[in-house]
């Protein structure tokens, strides 16, 4: 009876999670989520967690480009995998992230001291803008490393056939993150964590 009970159970987790309506909640409470960046954005840092790690790592302004993406990616995943059986677990898996980054930042306000490029390179000079517009805290664990692996994930498990490219599509922006310098190792580290946790808990 335990055992018919729990298949029940996920009988109807599945079902609902394959609900429109389910995932529109869970699209509505993710771009809420969304929204609280900005004011936690904006709040002096108390914590800075650099490490030796971040001394050996190159500044590249060329991975500007991918960083920028992830604006991008994070919305077309949610096209692409709308319609699919995962939408709900990966919209779930999405809000779950985002949440502990939020309650993360809220509790711990930690960032990144950053300098100003001095290259007069498009890249150099696209990197100094994200620098004006993005304030240094929200740093660990980072945004857009939880947020990319896990679209990742997702999309991979979807499309198999282009799994090789997706998942690295997904490290290039995790370490983009660190290559402009936009965060510490550590932020990547426990993205990299998180991400991997949530994925583990929500499944497919």
């Amino acid at each position: 009876q335990r055992l018919l009970f729990h298949r029940r159970s996920s009988l109807k987790l599945r079902n609902g999670l394959r609900n429109n309506k389910m995932k529109f909640w869970f699209l509505i409470i993710l771009l809420i989520s969304f929204y609280l960046y900005f004011p936690l954005n904006r709040r002096p840092s108390k914590y800075y967690w650099r490490t030796k790690i971040d001394d050996w790592i190159p500044t590249v302004p060329g991975f500007v480009l991918p960083y920028l993406f992830f604006l991008l990616f994070i919305p077309v995943t949610i096209v692409f995998l709308w319609k699919s059986d995962l939408a709900g677990r990966y919209l779930l898996a999405m809000v779950l992230a985002n949440s502990s980054c939020i309650l993360f930042w809220f509790l711990f306000p930690n960032g990144v001291k950053r300098e100003v490029l001095l290259g007069k390179d498009v890249f150099s000079r696209t990197v100094n803008w994200v620098y004006s517009k993005d304030g240094e805290t929200n740093g660990c664990p980072s945004g857009h490393v939880v947020l990319s692996i896990i679209s990742a994930f997702y999309l991979s498990v979807t499309f198999p056939q282009f799994r090789i490219a997706l998942l690295s599509l997904g490290a290039i922006i995790t370490f983009s993150t660190v290559l402009v310098k936009q965060h510490y190792f550590i932020d990547l580290l426990v993205g990299s964590g998180l991400a991997l946790l949530i994925i583990m808990v929500v499944g497919v």
